[in-house]
Protein backbone atom coordinates (compact mmCIF):
# COMPACT_ATOMS: atom_id res chain seq x y z
CA UNK A 1 0.00 0.00 0.00
CA UNK A 2 1.62 3.09 -1.01
CA UNK A 3 1.93 5.93 1.53
CA UNK A 4 1.61 9.64 1.24
CA UNK A 5 5.32 11.49 1.30
CA UNK A 6 5.93 13.34 4.44
CA UNK A 7 5.03 17.14 3.86
CA UNK A 8 7.85 19.55 3.10
CA UNK A 9 9.67 21.69 5.55
CA UNK A 10 9.49 25.30 4.42
CA UNK A 11 13.23 24.92 3.81
CA UNK A 12 12.68 22.02 1.81
CA UNK A 13 9.83 23.70 -0.34
CA UNK A 14 12.19 26.16 -0.95
CA UNK A 15 15.18 24.44 -2.68
CA UNK A 16 12.65 22.37 -4.98
CA UNK A 17 10.98 25.42 -6.25
CA UNK A 18 14.99 26.77 -6.83
CA UNK A 19 15.96 23.64 -8.63
CA UNK A 20 13.50 20.77 -9.17
CA UNK A 21 14.41 17.65 -10.76
CA UNK A 22 13.94 17.65 -14.82
CA UNK A 23 16.24 17.49 -17.95
CA UNK A 24 17.57 13.90 -16.42
CA UNK A 25 19.33 15.78 -13.46
CA UNK A 26 18.32 15.37 -10.01
CA UNK A 27 16.53 18.15 -8.14
CA UNK A 28 17.70 19.68 -4.94
CA UNK A 29 15.02 17.43 -2.85
CA UNK A 30 16.75 14.43 -4.48
CA UNK A 31 20.22 15.28 -4.15
CA UNK A 32 19.12 15.86 -0.54
CA UNK A 33 19.97 19.64 -0.46
CA UNK A 34 19.70 20.79 3.31
CA UNK A 35 19.50 24.27 2.96
CA UNK A 36 18.53 24.85 7.04
CA UNK A 37 22.00 22.59 7.37
CA UNK A 38 24.23 25.17 4.73
CA UNK A 39 22.82 28.14 6.64
CA UNK A 40 23.57 26.89 10.24
CA UNK A 41 26.83 28.15 10.23
CA UNK A 42 27.26 31.47 12.67
CA UNK A 43 29.07 33.04 9.08
CA UNK A 44 25.95 32.93 7.55
CA UNK A 45 23.35 34.39 9.85
CA UNK A 46 22.26 37.34 7.91
CA UNK A 47 22.01 34.87 4.88
CA UNK A 48 19.87 32.79 6.88
CA UNK A 49 17.78 35.63 8.82
CA UNK A 50 16.79 37.16 5.16
CA UNK A 51 16.13 33.73 3.87
CA UNK A 52 13.98 32.74 7.04
CA UNK A 53 12.48 36.30 6.89
CA UNK A 54 11.13 35.81 3.09
CA UNK A 55 9.55 31.86 4.05
CA UNK A 56 7.67 33.36 6.68
CA UNK A 57 6.15 36.38 4.13
CA UNK A 58 5.93 33.39 1.41
CA UNK A 59 4.15 31.42 4.06
CA UNK A 60 1.55 33.95 4.73
CA UNK A 61 0.99 35.35 1.56
CA UNK A 62 0.34 31.83 -0.02
CA UNK A 63 -0.70 30.19 3.06
CA UNK A 64 0.84 27.48 2.82
CA UNK A 65 3.82 27.51 0.70
CA UNK A 66 5.15 24.05 1.41
CA UNK A 67 1.56 22.73 0.71
CA UNK A 68 1.90 24.15 -2.81
CA UNK A 69 1.90 22.68 -6.09
CA UNK A 70 5.47 22.84 -7.39
CA UNK A 71 3.86 24.66 -9.97
CA UNK A 72 2.07 26.96 -7.18
CA UNK A 73 5.21 28.02 -4.96
CA UNK A 74 7.18 28.97 -8.41
CA UNK A 75 4.16 31.31 -8.57
CA UNK A 76 4.28 32.78 -5.31
CA UNK A 77 7.76 33.44 -5.58
CA UNK A 78 6.77 35.24 -8.77
CA UNK A 79 4.19 37.18 -7.61
CA UNK A 80 6.54 37.78 -4.47
CA UNK A 81 9.74 39.33 -6.38
CA UNK A 82 6.60 41.08 -8.82
CA UNK A 83 4.60 43.12 -5.61
CA UNK A 84 6.38 42.41 -2.78
CA UNK A 85 7.91 45.95 -2.10
CA UNK A 86 7.81 45.10 1.61
CA UNK A 87 11.14 42.91 1.18
CA UNK A 88 14.07 42.74 -0.76
CA UNK A 89 13.07 39.58 -3.22
CA UNK A 90 15.80 40.51 -5.54
CA UNK A 91 18.13 39.67 -2.63
CA UNK A 92 16.14 36.80 -1.49
CA UNK A 93 16.51 35.01 -4.71
CA UNK A 94 20.32 35.46 -5.72
CA UNK A 95 20.58 33.55 -1.71
CA UNK A 96 18.48 31.34 -2.68
CA UNK A 97 19.78 30.34 -6.03
CA UNK A 98 23.18 30.66 -4.37
CA UNK A 99 23.10 28.84 -1.51
CA UNK A 100 20.79 25.90 -3.07
CA UNK A 101 23.09 25.38 -6.27
CA UNK A 102 25.93 25.20 -4.50
CA UNK A 103 24.74 22.90 -2.00
CA UNK A 104 22.97 20.77 -5.12
CA UNK A 105 26.95 20.58 -7.25
CA UNK A 106 29.53 20.78 -4.19
CA UNK A 107 30.57 18.01 -2.33
CA UNK A 108 28.87 15.69 -0.38
CA UNK A 109 29.46 17.34 2.97
CA UNK A 110 28.59 20.21 2.47
CA UNK A 111 24.45 19.62 2.74
CA UNK A 112 23.96 18.37 -0.30
CA UNK A 113 25.10 15.93 -3.76
CA UNK A 114 24.30 13.28 -1.63
CA UNK A 115 25.74 10.13 -2.88
CA UNK A 116 27.06 12.11 -5.30
CA UNK A 117 24.16 11.74 -7.62
CA UNK A 118 24.64 15.16 -8.93
CA UNK A 119 28.16 14.72 -10.41
CA UNK A 120 27.01 10.99 -11.69
CA UNK A 121 24.30 12.34 -13.28
CA UNK A 122 26.79 14.58 -15.04
CA UNK A 123 29.19 11.99 -16.01
CA UNK A 124 31.71 13.71 -13.80
CA UNK A 125 33.92 11.15 -12.17
CA UNK A 126 35.07 12.59 -8.94
CA UNK A 127 36.68 10.65 -6.52
CA UNK A 128 37.35 11.68 -2.86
Amino acid sequence: MPTAAAPLSLWDALADAVLPSGHGLPGALEAGVDLEKALSDPAHVRVRALLAGGLERLEARAGGFADLTPEGRLAALDVAGREGADYPWPVFREAALDFTIEAWAGHPERCGNRQRVVWQALGLSVAG
